[in-house]
């Protein structure tokens, strides 16, 4: 119970740190909310080329970023100066909004919250293309 509370207690001190950066421009995929911290790139994406979006489970907040690679990996960690989280994931991405749709609804069964640390480590993980 105490641990509970004081995980929503965190939350609600973290939310009025990064309420800022949610708006207008929210996108809500199943009960995630991201905001994107950039214009989303257009069209094809290049190579290694990257998307950032501040993320909000309603239990914490993190900054994820996805990348169109063939790596299929998910990376967490904490960084260690301004102690947000972050998810960095590496998959191929045609069509950004059905790339999103798919790894939250893949990152939602991948647990991450509970794999998280502050050590950085990286996990396979594979999106499937026939979510719509």
């Amino acid at each position: 119970m105490k641990t509970m509370v004081f995980k929503s207690l965190n939350y609600l001190l973290k939310r009025k740190k990064y309420r800022p950066h949610f708006g207008k421009d929210d996108i809500i995929i199943e009960d995630i909310v991201l905001n994107p911290v950039h214009f989303l790139p257009e069209g094809e994406w290049r190579e290694n080329q990257e998307a950032d979006f501040w993320m909000d489970d309603k239990s914490d907040f993190y900054l994820l970023t996805l990348c169109n690679s063939g790596e299929n990996s998910v990376t967490l960690g904490e960084d260690e100066i301004n102690k947000y989280r972050y998810i960095i994931i590496r998959v191929p991405v045609k069509d950004i909004s059905r790339t999103l749709k798919n790894v939250i609804h893949e990152l939602k069964k991948f647990s991450y919250a509970e794999k998280l640390t502050r050590k950085q480590q990286t996990y396979p993980f594979f999106i499937s293309s026939g979510k719509e």
